[in-house]
């Protein structure tokens, strides 16, 4: 079967130097429907803090976020890396160090999750998420945001993780997810 890629999305693939027939097998089962529809569905992870305040279905319903799949697990170092893999080769991740041995410290929260209605101020689920989530400097946090209200400590402890865009949520899902 020979699938088309919204062209959207291709060009976002390119941003990360994918070619075509690499998104088409990362995207392997996925419909050109689901393709479409990955707008509205994010990978996000909730690292130990988050797990040890119990905050993570408070902030699941405040937002109507509802869970598609998930998992609690440890993990390894080379998950970590396989999800921040870009920001690791564009060198926008600082201290890689210290946020690899924070994983070391207790499970993670990892799923895929969808909003059905998102506020119209927010294009699509990584906006959206990117506004609630705040800073990830918490000293640059606004009132209201998950981090702030949570009182994140620090850059490290970053309490949560969305993906950025749809390309980079299918790319750490699979870190954790198989298509079974």
């Amino acid at each position: 079967m020979n699938k088309r890629i919204p062209i959207e999305l291709l060009r976002q693939a390119h941003e990360y130097g994918m070619t075509e027939n690499e998104i088409l097998d990362i995207c392997g089962s996925f419909s050109y429907e689901t393709l479409v529809d990955s707008k509205n569905i994010c990978f996000v992870m909730f690292l130990q803090d988050a797990i040890s305040q119990n905050a993570i279905l408070d902030i699941l319903e405040k937002y109507n976020l509802k869970i598609l799949l998930y998992r609690i697990i440890s993990i390894s170092e080379e998950d970590a890396e396989g999800v921040y893999e870009s920001d690791l080769v564009s060198r926008r991740l600082y201290a890689w160090w210290i946020k690899r041995k924070i994983f070391n410290l207790g499970n993670t929260f990892v799923a895929l999750v969808t909003c059905s209605d998102i506020p119209k101020e927010y294009k699509d689920i990584y906006d959206y998420l990117l506004c609630i989530k705040g800073a990830s400097d918490p000293a640059l946090s606004k009132k209201g945001t998950v981090r702030y209200e949570y009182r994140v400590s620090s850059k490290a402890f970053g309490f949560m993780h969305s993906s950025d865009d749809n390309i980079s949520s299918l790319r750490e899902a699979l870190v954790f997810f198989s298509y079974d």
